[in-house]
C-alpha cells in the first residue's frame, strides 16, 4: 500500500515501502518471502468460459470492470443477486492436484458492499473438507458463516479484515488442507448474503458486492497482493543489504 492508500506493484530490483492503507502511516519497508498466487484470474470473476472454464454463478450476474479498485484501475467486477429465494455465490475451483495435502493455505480478497454487507467465503475441498468465515462490510467485523443454506463452515486457523479507502476490505483467513486435498477438486465459494445465519435470501435483482485482487497462498499469514491473468504467479523474496558507512551506528559491520 503506497502514501496514498492504494495497492501498487513495483519492478523488479525496486524498494517496496507499505502504509496503513486508513491512516497512511509509514510502516517502513515491505520484506517478504516467496510466495505463489493460486488463483489464475485474481482479478476476474465473469463466467466467459473461453477465458474462466473453472468459475461458475449461481442465482446471480456477475459483470466485468464495474467500479475502481484499491490500485485506482476501473478493474473491480460486480456481483447482483437476482430475485430467487436461494443462494448466490460465485463459485472458483482449482484444477485437480493443484491444493497440495495437509498444508497451511491463506486466502484473500478484497470486497466493497454494494447493497448487501454479508460475505460468507468458503474453501471446498475433496473429502468434504470444509473451511470459512463470514465478513460484515458494514463494520469490518467477522463471524461464524454459513454456506449452502444454514451449513456451518469449518474452522479457521486464523483471519483478519483489513479496511482500505472508499469502503473496500481485504478479507483474510488461513487454515489447514486435509491429508487426501490432492485426491480431488476443491474451490474457493463467495456467498452473498444479507444475514449472517443464512446464505439464502430473496435478493433484488440489482445489489450485492464487489470483488477483486484474489490470492490463494501457501503459508501462515497473508502478503502482499500478487496479480494474475491466466496462470499461477510467483513474487521472489525480498532481500535488504546495508551498505556503506553512513549506519554504522546501528550495525556492526563486523558480524
Amino acid at each position: 500500500t503506497n502514501e496514498f492508500g492504494k495497492v501498487v506493484l513495483v519492478g523488479d530490483n525496486a524498494p517496496r515501502f507499505d502504509h496503513d492503507p486508513t491512516t497512511i502511516e509509514s510502516k517502513g519497508l515491505l520484506i517478504e518471502e516467496s510466495r505463489t498466487n493460486q488463483m489464475i484470474y485474481s482479478s476476474d470473476i465473469t463466467t466467459d468460459v473461453s477465458q474462466n472454464t473453472g468459475y461458475t454463478v449461481s442465482n446471480g450476474t456477475v459483470t466485468g470492470d464495474q467500479t475502481t479498485a484499491p490500485d485506482g484501475t476501473t478493474t473491480a467486477d460486480q456481483f447482483a443477486c437476482d430475485t430467487s429465494n436461494n443462494l448466490h455465490r460465485v463459485s472458483i475451483y482449482f484444477t485437480s492436484g493443484q491444493i497440495s495435502n495437509s498444508t497451511a493455505y491463506t486466502f484473500s480478497v478484497f470486497v466493497k458492499a454494494n447493497g448487501y454487507d454479508k460475505l460468507h467465503i468458503r474453501y471446498g475441498g475433496y473429502n468434504a473438507d470444509n473451511h470459512g468465515l463470514g465478513y460484515d462490510l458494514s463494520d469490518g467485523t467477522t463471524f461464524a458463516g454459513k454456506f449452502d443454506g444454514t451449513g456451518s463452515l469449518g474452522a479457521v486457523t486464523s483471519s483478519s479484515m483489513i479496511a482500505y479507502p472508499n469502503g473496500w476490505y481485504r478479507c483474510t483467513f488461513t487454515f489447514t488442507t486435509a491429508s487426501d486435498a490432492a485426491s480431488g477438486s476443491a474451490g474457493i465459494f463467495y456467498y452473498v448474503s444479507n444475514s449472517e445465519s443464512t446464505t439464502n435470501f430473496a435478493g433484488d435483482g440489482s445489489s450485492g458486492m464487489y470483488f477483486w485482487g484474489a490470492q490463494m497462498e501457501v503459508g501462515s499469514f497473508p502478503t502482499s497482493y500478487i496479480p494474475t491473468n491466466g496462470s499461477t504467479e510467483t513474487r521472489g523474496a525480498d532481500f535488504a543489504l546495508i551498505d556503506g558507512e553512513d549506519f554504522t551506528e546501528f550495525f556492526n559491520q563486523d558480524q
